[in-house]
């Protein structure tokens, strides 16, 4: 007896797929950083080519992929280099939790 599901991916994997087709063959995930936002969190990946002999030149290729609950809700290709886009998404994310303190009504304590 076949079993007649159709398998459709979850977004995060049809996500993943969608960034492998951006960076092209033989890149790999070098490095990642998770910048947490009140709302979620935003990784940098930093994608460099496996190996020497790949048909990419040694620049690395950097995305942004901004996670929601568990799964990835969306992601970008970035210009900037990864150690620039860290610095960038902290800032961001700093002034991002600033306005949500701000945001808070302080809550009077009798006495």
């Amino acid at each position: 007896m076949q079993n007649n599901r159709h398998y459709v991916p979850s977004p995060s994997f049809r996500a993943v797929a969608e960034i492998a087709q951006h960076v092209g063959r033989g890149m790999i995930v070098a490095r990642f950083e998770g910048v947490r936002f009140p709302t979620g969190t935003v990784q940098v990946w930093e994608l460099t080519p496996h190996a020497p002999a790949s048909a990419h030149d040694d620049t690395a290729l950097v995305v942004a992929v901004f996670l929601k609950g568990r799964g990835i809700d969306r992601w970008t290709p970035l210009d900037q280099g990864f150690e620039v886009a860290i610095a960038h998404f902290q800032g961001l994310a700093a002034s991002a939790a600033r306005r949500a303190d701000e945001a808070t009504p302080a809550i009077a304590v009798a006495a």
